[in-house]
C-alpha cells in the first residue's frame, strides 16, 4: 500500500528594522499556516508584526514591492 504524505500549506513572512545609517536594528521571520496562501497575506503579516514590535510613537517608513499592500 502506498502511503501519501499531505503537508499543510504555509507561507513565510519577514521584516527588518533599519536605522537611518542602514544598520539593522531588529529583524524577524516566521512561517504561518494558510489555507489560501498569497503574497498579500504574507505582506500584511510582516507589516502588522513589525508594527507591533515597535515602541509607541515611533516614526517609520515602510518599504514594500507589494502593490496590493500599498493600495490598502
Amino acid at each position: 500500500m502506498n502511503k501519501q504524505v499531505h503537508s499543510k500549506p504555509s507561507m513565510a513572512y519577514a521584516w527588518t528594522a533599519i536605522d537611518s545609517d542602514g544598520f539593522i536594528l531588529e529583524s524577524h521571520y516566521n512561517t504561518i499556516p494558510s489555507l489560501f496562501p498569497s503574497a498579500l497575506h504574507s505582506e500584511i503579516f510582516a507589516l502588522l508584526h513589525g508594527l507591533d514590535s515597535l515602541p509607541q510613537n515611533s516614526k517609520i517608513t515602510v518599504a514594500t514591492d507589494c502593490a496590493q499592500l500599498i493600495s490598502l
